[in-house]
């Protein structure tokens, strides 16, 4: 069963990820909405876009770097000790 306090870590956590997406440029937010949430593959969404799928998969990219910097990195290693 999940404890209270760890639904409102994952609710705090899923907010700072959509307020993350949210101040994204516009072409990696579209990016990142089409492929992530509505689960579009890169073609389609580089075609929905009007761009090549080169460049859908460069915003993609970007995208993820950016998000990836929002993140605690020890969040992938349960048990690891935060500094």
């Amino acid at each position: 069963m999940i404890e209270a306090g760890d639904r409102f870590d994952q609710v705090d956590e899923s907010l700072a990820l959509f307020d993350a997406i949210g101040r994204l440029p516009h072409n990696q937010l579209d990016v990142t909405v089409l492929g992530y949430l509505c689960g579009m593959d890169k073609a389609t969404i580089a075609h929905v876009l009007g761009v090549s799928p080169a460049i859908a998969r460069a915003f993609d990219h970007h995208a993820r770097g950016t998000l990836d910097g929002t993140r605690d990195p020890h969040d992938d290693y349960p048990g690891a000790i935060a500094p």
